[in-house]
């Protein structure tokens, strides 16, 4: 699972279009609903970068 997250997490920031960041919220939204630390993990992430 963990190596979904990082791989989802390096998929974000290195293609990072429009399309693209939308599909990644949706991935993340998805997360935050089955494992809410992990989710909110990536949240905070993706914040941080963008």
């Amino acid at each position: 699972m963990k190596k979904i997250m990082f791989l989802l997490t390096v998929f974000a920031f290195s293609n990072f279009t429009y399309s693209q960041v939308d599909k990644v919220d949706d991935a993340i939204k998805n997360l935050m609903q089955k494992n809410k630390i992990v989710g909110l993990q990536l949240a905070v992430i993706k914040d941080n970068v963008a």
